[in-house]
């Protein structure tokens, strides 16, 4: 038996306590006194013990009282309880003490020898039951798991059969194939959600590159109509704002900004409906379609350029490299097409480098901030509506306001097409992101640049050498060096658990 055995002896004769406390020191296990029931009660409440040596007849709280009260409560009920009695004239004593939970008895003139029996035999079936108990609970917590596993919810985090793995006997060998199997499910899971986002992600990078890309022909379409960058985009972002606020309310999602998502909506107001927008119609009106679409194939280089300097993604060698490789097939491209050719030339698409900057910014700022407040239709068209009174000023002061309707001519039906495409574009940009994170996302840039390029040529007849669709081919190899080296996730896979550490065995 454990050195660690301690006797509660509960006694209210000084003498009888003595005899008692030597006799169990002479076993080798601790004791201590309690000189009457209330004071027992009292010290089962501070410690734990192993066995209980009660006698009966105590002023007071005497030992009929003691066992009552243990036998209320769920955890003193399991001590064992040896009562000490005058075997010849309490017998009836006894057989109460023993209806109310006692496990055994004791004369008060004890051989030694006895008292080790009944102590040890008391304390062992106590540590039987305890065994049994705790193996019983491990074989409910095995019952419980393997529901889990059939479950549709499955989580490794919740079977929680660790302590039972550490079992060397059959109930063990159970709990370790079954931390093995919720890993294997765990894993296909994981692939599977893995697939399915990869392939709706690849699916909205494709749409999104399709709708964006004919961005940059209508904006040179609305340059040749004399119309504003400043007018245009205040026309074309309240015609967006409109028609994701009316598609919200046909959901039933309308609902107006918190106070946390009213600040980001401002700031984003600031960054993607009014500088995105105003740079992009501006600088359309002076660089060809298909060089301001090639220009916005940086963006996925500047993404990671910026992730990397805030630490959001680790900065390598070889992703330099990618980001020097794609560089050099842009300027490519842009001297194949004669982009080049002037001093005027080059400062128009330095500044056009300002559009693949500002979208690079707003998909970190995207990935980082919190938007549960709101729909992602809802927050595009208040963001998109919150601009419009931003550009007011600017558009008094340049004279800019751009004059639509009242019949509906070439103008308006750019303005109808660049609203709906901005607003469905910047919904799908918002959604890939949340799902994908923001250097998935920013690979978009290259779907844009081929969609721009054929709705260039398809609309405004713009065409490209084989030597500028070969150095577009070298920008698609700087995106494979960019993007993140074997074994990081490009797709952050939102699942609703982790793994749980792997059982070994």
């Amino acid at each position: 038996m454990s050195d660690s055995v301690r006797i509660l002896v509960v006694d209210d004769s000084s003498v009888s306590r003595a005899k008692l406390r030597l006799a169990v020191v002479a076993l080798g296990h601790q004791a201590v006194e309690a000189r009457d029931g209330s004071e027992a009660l009292q010290l089962l409440g501070q410690h734990p013990y192993d066995a209980i040596l009660l006698d009966i007849v105590m002023p007071g709280l005497d030992g009929f009282d003691v066992l009552e009260a243990m036998r209320r409560d769920d955890i003193l009920a399991e001590i064992p309880v040896i009562v000490v009695s005058a075997l010849d004239d309490d017998m009836s004593s006894v057989v109460r003490a023993i209806e109310l939970g006692a496990t055994d008895f004791l004369p008060k003139d004890f051989d030694p020898v006895i008292l080790r029996a009944r102590l040890e035999t008391s304390i062992r079936k106590r540590r039987l039951r305890e065994r049994e108990r705790a193996y019983l609970d491990q074989v409910e917590e095995l019952n419980r798991a393997a529901q889990i596993i059939l479950d549709d919810e499955f989580s490794p985090d919740r079977m929680n059969v660790d302590d039972v793995a550490a079992r060397d006997d059959a109930l063990g060998t159970l709990a370790r194939v079954l931390a093995r199997m919720a890993d294997e499910i765990y894993d296909r899971e994981v692939a599977l959600r893995r697939q399915v986002i990869t392939l709706k992600g690849i699916l909205m990078v494709i749409a999104l590159g399709v709708i964006w890309g004919v961005v940059p022909t209508l904006s040179h379409i609305a340059a040749d109509l004399d119309a504003t960058p400043v007018g245009l985009a205040i026309w074309v972002n309240l015609l967006a704002g409109l028609m994701c606020l009316a598609v919200a309310l046909s959901r039933k999602r309308l609902s107006l900004p918190g106070r946390g998502s009213l600040r980001f909506l401002l700031a984003w107001a600031v960054l993607g409906g009014v500088f995105q927008n105003v740079t992009i119609y501006w600088i359309a009106g002076h660089v060809e379609a298909t060089t301001l679409a090639l220009v916005s194939a940086l963006e996925g280089f500047m993404v990671f350029a910026l992730a990397a300097m805030f630490g959001v993604e680790k900065a390598t060698l070889r992703r330099l490299v990618g980001l020097v490789v794609g560089l050099v097939g842009v300027v490519t491209v842009l001297l194949s097409r004669g982009s080049l050719a002037s001093s005027t030339e080059v400062h128009w698409v330095a500044l056009a480098l300002l559009v693949p900057f500002l979208f690079a910014v707003e998909d970190l700022g995207l990935s980082t901030v919190e938007r549960d407040e709101l729909d992602p239709v809802n927050s595009v068209g208040f963001m998109m509506l919150f601009s419009v009174p931003m550009m007011m000023p600017l558009a008094l002061a340049t004279d800019g306001f751009l004059q639509v309707g009242p019949t509906f001519g070439q103008t308006e039906l750019v303005v109808v097409l660049m609203g709906a495409a901005s607003a469905s574009a910047t919904i799908i940009l918002v959604l890939l992101i949340a799902m994908a994170g923001a250097v998935f996302a920013a690979q978009s840039a290259y779907a844009v640049t081929i969609a721009g390029i054929v709705w260039s040529m398809l609309i405004l007849g713009e065409s490209m050498s084989v030597t500028a669709w070969s150095a577009v081919g070298i920008m698609f190899l700087g995106l494979y060096l960019v993007e993140p080296e074997a074994g990081e996730e490009t797709i952050q896979i939102r699942m609703p658990f982790k793994r749980s550490p792997r059982v070994s065995g």
